[in-house]
């Protein structure tokens, strides 16, 4: 008589295949848009407008691309997003990461209201503070700068970043810390030496958090950058798909060349996320 522990040996290959064989769809899913984007950006008209789609492009061209630099303001706004793009990730990851270890290592008057203050921030939809911001960043002469858009970006990464770091410094030990104190370490020497190193992975989510919020805001973009030197790239592209006549082609191309520098974030912020983990089951 087979023994049912044989029985559930046979049935965990099967069991295994069928969960691979569901990721893979799920992966090809939601993989497939980006890989439609970025092909398309090489195909000719004739082979975007067809009845049959053309997975692989026959006749692969770069005239798209041509068109997105030559007849585009494309360099400009892409340097433009960069710069609020990194203030708002550096600016956000600093305080946040400070701010979420005050949180969880200090206690103090008015803790809870301040932390209900923070939630009540981030929930609140964009566009209602869409006017109060625009007139206050008016009265300080700060419309159509990068350092208002970067300013209003925090608005809405610093809650989330605050809380992200708070969770992750209370999931911290606080028993080194606390000898490097009695070691006569300051406590901001215990922060940079001990905590911060602990927090990488945490402060990595946030950046990227941060970097990809900002990247891709549209609303306050284009409330804020009045002049057309100031537009960042989610403001060219729509403005850009406005005049095109929808050019495919060179709407994808500039979409794939907006979504570079994303991939390449966050490609550098994969190690301190990988090690984070790697660490975590060490420390398991």
């Amino acid at each position: 008589m087979v023994s049912s522990r044989k029985i559930c040996r046979r049935k965990l290959p099967l069991f295994k295949m069928f969960t691979y064989f569901i990721l893979i769809i799920i992966t090809v899913f939601f993989l497939f848009p980006i890989y439609w984007m970025i092909v398309t950006s090489f195909k000719p008209p004739t082979e975007i407008t067809v009845k049959i789609p053309v997975l692989i492009p026959k006749n692969p061209t770069l005239k798209p691309y041509e068109y997105v630099f030559t007849l585009t303001d494309f360099v400009r706004q892409f340097f433009n997003s960069i710069i609020v793009a990194l203030g708002t990730t550096a600016a956000g990851a600093m305080v946040g990461t400070f701010s979420g270890y005050a949180l969880s290592r200090f206690t103090f008057k008015g803790k809870k209201i301040f932390s209900m203050y923070l939630l009540a921030i981030y929930m609140i939809p964009g566009v209602f503070l869409l006017l109060p911001l625009y007139l206050i960043l008016k009265s300080l002469f700060l419309t159509n700068t990068h350092l208002g858009l970067i300013l209003t970006h925090l608005t809405f990464a610093l809650p989330f970043s605050i809380w992200m770091m708070k969770g992750y410094f209370d999931s911290l030990p606080v028993d080194m810390e606390e000898s490097a104190l009695v070691d006569g370490c300051s406590r901001v020497g215990a922060v940079v030496r001990i905590a911060m190193p602990l927090a990488a992975p945490g402060v990595a989510a946030t950046a990227l958090y941060c970097f990809v919020l900002s990247w891709q805001e549209y609303l306050f973009a284009v409330t804020i950058m009045a002049s057309e030197e100031m537009r960042t790239l989610p403001v060219g592209v729509a403005a850009f798909m406005s005049w095109a006549t929808l050019e495919w082609g060179p709407i994808m191309a500039f979409v794939t060349l907006m979504t570079i520098p994303t991939m390449i974030f966050f490609a550098y912020l994969q190690k301190f996320l990988i090690q984070g983990l790697t660490a975590g089951a060490i420390k398991g």
